[in-house]
């Protein structure tokens, strides 16, 4: 185990449970030093020093481990729901919706969520503005979105907002529990 000093000059060994800071009536540590509990199990032993990197990946990591719960959502299987959702829209084939599409990859996908995580710090009028370098657009112009995205970042965004899902495209719809009436006309659940 590695450890680290925090700013009282106290020694933590990573991966390990806090044992002071404030507590609440049930005895469980809710704050430290202003800060949140930074040792939940949850988080998988972040800390104060962890990249921004680290904190998504603990909330939305790549891979299920053997012991997470079958309920709990991954990288890839956004990337599996996004590239179905493509493929029965016919993206990649020719007269398709995109006849230029690949399918997306799990870091493509985490760096797209991440191009609007930067867009909520940095706001744009369009996220397309983002993929422009800075001496060519000084105002919305982003070097490092330039860089990871290449020249073809924008059409690869339009395909991302067109095709992106969080829950499987292959489910049925359920049908709905009454009639659906609109006007005079009354839509009925098939049977």
């Amino acid at each position: 185990m590695s450890q680290w000093q925090n700013r009282q000059g106290q020694t933590i060994l990573l991966g390990q449970p806090f044992h002071w800071g404030r507590r609440n009536s049930r005895n469980s540590i809710t704050q430290i030093n202003g800060t949140g509990n930074l040792g939940l199990q949850c988080l998988r032993y972040m800390f104060e020093k962890s990249t921004p990197s680290d904190w998504f990946s603990s909330l939305l990591p790549l891979k299920r481990a053997p012991n997470d719960p079958v309920t709990i959502q991954t990288l890839n299987d956004w990337t599996t729901f996004t590239n179905a959702k493509a493929m029965k829209a016919n993206a990649g084939q020719p007269g398709g919706m995109y006849p230029d599409w690949k399918p997306f990859s799990p870091i493509e996908i985490k760096q797209y969520i991440g191009l609007y995580i930067l867009n909520g710090q940095s706001p744009s009028p369009q996220i397309s503005m983002k993929f422009r370098p800075h001496h060519e657009d000084y105002v919305h112009g982003n070097d490092l979105c330039f860089k990871v995205f290449g020249r073809n970042g924008a059409r690869r965004h339009q395909m991302f907002k067109a095709f992106f899902a969080c829950q499987d495209p292959c489910k049925p719809t359920p049908p709905p529990k009454r009639p659906i009436q609109i006007g005079k006309w009354t839509f009925s659940s098939p049977t």
